[in-house]
């Protein structure tokens, strides 16, 4: 609940952090140097809500502004920006204007994700993960309901464990937080559902069997289709 209350406390500072996470979401754009059949990108406020607060106005994003960023680094080698544990004080949890503008990339432009236009999904860092099933817990997806949800409106709560993530490169951390944010669906019905995993599987099965149940001739086909050797 702490977090709770830091969160409001902070609301009279809406204008100063949403111009953070729009500079945030201008290093992302920049990072993926984005192929654009015109020279400049538009992001309408009405495609993504960051936090309570949906994009103001519209965000334009063209080749100089890219350029500002410095020069592109090879995709998988840039480090990751990942807070301390200094940078926590004596909360578990943290903002995470990265992860937001980040988040909102991802569901703006993977098709996947594209039920979470509008969404109200929430972004933090976790100061330790934890474990889960006797492997570390490097993010969780979790559907807000109760009184959470009347305090804050946010339909969807996502954090990446800051102790895991830290020597992971920009390319495996967007890959975690596209993991996480997987977890979020919904049914036929419009009602937010928890995804689960497509594939949960024992190596040792693969080299004994093969890709002998239907999620494992999936995943191979998707990686036969990346020109992966199986």
């Amino acid at each position: 609940m702490l977090l709770l209350f830091r969160r409001a406390a902070a609301a009279g500072n809406d204008q100063s952090n949403g111009g953070s996470t729009m500079r945030a979401l201008l290093n992302v754009q920049a990072d993926h140097e984005i192929e654009r059949s015109e020279t400049a990108m538009t992001m309408t406020e009405d495609e993504v809500v960051i936090g309570k607060q949906p994009l103001k106005g519209s965000l334009s994003i063209d080749d100089e502004a890219v350029s500002l960023s410095g020069p592109a680094k090879t995709p998988g080698t840039a480090l990751a920006d990942v807070p301390a544990d200094e940078d926590f004080g004596s909360y578990d949890f943290s903002a995470a204007g990265h992860l937001e503008a980040l988040g909102a990339w991802l569901i703006s432009t993977k098709a996947t994700l594209a039920h979470l236009k509008g969404v109200d999904v929430q972004f933090h860092w976790k100061k330790k993960g934890g474990q889960s099933g006797g492997k570390p817990q490097v993010g969780k997806a979790t559907k807000v309901s109760g009184y959470e949800r009347f305090l804050t409106g946010s339909d969807w709560r996502i954090w990446l464990a800051a102790d895991h993530c830290r020597g992971m490169s920009k390319h495996e951390l967007e890959a975690w937080l596209f993991e996480t944010l997987c977890y979020c669906g919904r049914d036929d019905e419009g009602n937010r559902v928890l995804n689960p995993p497509d594939l949960v599987v024992h190596v040792e099965v693969i080299r004994q069997y093969g890709l002998v149940t239907p999620e494992l001739r999936t995943a191979g086909k998707a990686m036969k289709q990346l020109g992966m050797d199986l």
